[in-house]
């Protein structure tokens, strides 16, 4: 059976003019032939509908965009570079996207870097489809697929491929199987909702990506209010299916699934809280606060729902939004604490714990509650990346580099933050040079700007240090060292210590 395409769709900003749909990124012509303003998407349905769907999202966005979709298909050109944008959505109530502009050709040239191929993992999990237009419908969908593509992470010696790299392709339109052999996997988890008649279908298969053969497909009708605690169940199916197929495989045993709810209509709350929580912001983090105390009402010693309460604390915290620090810490701690003990399996729980303990200044605690969580959960590329950052400030780079390798080998087509985490260790660790290189594969190195400066001091590079000083003060005009390095929660003094030298020498204000 032939490869079915990638297609690109070209929608210019000049609403008289047609759309443009491209097989694959590398037949998108160069940028320099682009048209000015517009915006590049992925063909999802109909192509035309797709094309005012995507007009709509980038109105009054300036200059040509890509959404994240597209974004991640072409950065395997190496020829484009982009700068985020944030999030919009094409109408009230539909769900945020996130949109990047393309650099002017010329810069672009001098920034574009290309992402390593993708790795072999075992299984991936595609985010779940829905109607286009059925909001609350997709955001249950991808709920569902998150949960059982966390629930298989769980299994030891099962490599599960990130929720980036399989959520990139959420709107390619390819079939499963052609998704996994451009990935490079085995296994392949589709799904699919719809309502009609007052029930929701869902159809789930597990397809071998060799042949493109359902090892394992299952249709389920459920009234909306009865379509909960299906992912433990649908993991527990995908595990039976698997069989012998992977040798020594799931490694987690019976012990590794999580007990159930004492309410179920609790899971559904959460999945719309990190839906709400995902879109940022102060209202996002209100509406996802609400609902899990709605699910703290409904089940009060669920481990999902005390955990992401916990996760809601920690967001305040770290969007400066707590009145009182100390009081929305000491009940995040509690609320992951009590997760924890509800589940002792669940690795994000004690990842929790880890990331309040860091930032509370609790080393010791932080690198017991990470080394529990890496120890849970080996396979799960988010958690492995946090714990690599954690270590990191911990005063342990060598682990730290293991883990953001391990990360980066089941999430190919990792974030930006990813490359800043693997600069900041190679600069803890005095590799200037390595740092340079994990920073300049950054697409938008504003984040990282500080470590870059200071790893250009120390790789010698004076003059390009202060030309990244000065764009560092241009955008953040109140920049001081010491403001800077009271957010990094060091363990070791030394460490801020070696990178305000850099710093001051690069020409940054001490305060």
């Amino acid at each position: 059976m032939a490869a079915q395409a990638i297609r690109l769709l070209l929608v210019p900003g000049d609403p008289r003019a047609g759309f443009a749909a491209f097989d694959g990124p590398d037949a998108l012509p160069p940028q320099a032939a682009l048209p000015e303003a517009g915006i590049i998407g992925l063909v999802w349905g109909d192509a035309a509908a797709e094309a005012r769907r995507l007009r709509r999202l980038g109105a009054g966005m300036p200059g040509l965009i890509a959404t994240a979709g597209a974004r991640e298909l072409l950065l395997r050109r190496g020829d484009l570079a982009f700068e985020p944008l944030g999030l919009t959505a094409d109408g009230p109530g539909a769900p945020a996207e996130a949109l990047w502009r393309l650099h002017p050709p010329a810069r672009a040239t001098a920034l574009a870097r290309p992402r390593p191929p993708a790795s072999g993992c075992d299984i991936g999990v595609l985010p779940f489809r829905a109607p286009v237009g059925e909001t609350r419908l997709q955001e249950r969908a991808w709920g569902l697929s998150d949960d059982i593509r966390a629930r298989l992470t769980r299994f030891r010696d099962l490599r599960v491929l990130g929720r980036g790299t399989a959520w990139a392709w959420r709107h390619s339109g390819l079939a499963a199987a052609e998704i996994g052999r451009l990935l490079g996997l085995r296994l392949v988890v589709e799904g699919a909702l719809r309502q009609s008649d007052g029930l929701i279908r869902l159809d789930v298969a597990l397809i071998e990506v060799a042949t493109g053969r359902a090892v394992w497909a299952e249709r389920l009708l459920r009234a909306p209010r009865g379509f909960h605690g299906l992912a433990e169940a649908l993991t527990a199916r995908v595990v039976a299916a698997l069989g012998g197929r992977l040798a020594g495989h799931p490694g987690g045993g019976p012990g590794m699934v999580p007990p159930p709810l004492a309410d179920p209509r609790a899971a559904e709350l959460v999945q719309r809280g990190r839906a709400r929580l995902a879109a940022g912001g102060a209202e996002g983090l209100a509406e996802a606060e609400a609902l899990a105390a709605a699910a703290l009402d409904l089940a009060p010693g669920a481990g999902c729902a005390l955990r992401f309460s916990a996760e809601c604390g920690l967001a305040r915290l770290r969007l400066g939004l707590a009145r009182d620090a100390d009081l929305v810490r000491a009940r995040a701690e509690a609320d992951a604490a009590a997760a924890a003990r509800a589940d002792p399996q669940d690795a994000r729980a004690f990842a929790l714990l880890g990331e309040l303990a860091l930032t509370g200044g609790d080393h010791d605690a932080a690198a017991q509650a990470w080394q529990t969580a890496v120890a849970l959960n080996p396979a799960d590329a988010g958690l492995l990346a946090a714990a690599a950052a954690a270590r990191m400030h911990l005063g342990e780079p060598e682990e730290a580099l293991a883990l953001i390798s391990r990360a980066m080998e089941l999430e190919p087509w990792y974030p930006d933050d990813w490359l800043a985490t693997l600069g900041a260790i190679h600069l803890a660790a005095r590799r200037p040079e390595e740092a340079l290189r994990a920073f300049l594969r950054m697409q938008d190195p504003g984040p990282a700007r500080p470590l870059l400066t200071a790893a250009l001091v120390w790789a010698g590079r004076e003059a390009e240090a202060a030309r990244e000083a000065a764009r560092l003060l241009a955008a953040e005009p109140g920049f001081t060292i010491r403001a800077w390095l009271a957010g990094r929660p060091d363990r070791d003094p030394a460490q801020g210590d070696r990178l305000a030298a850099g710093l001051r020498a690069a020409g940054l204000p001490w305060a």
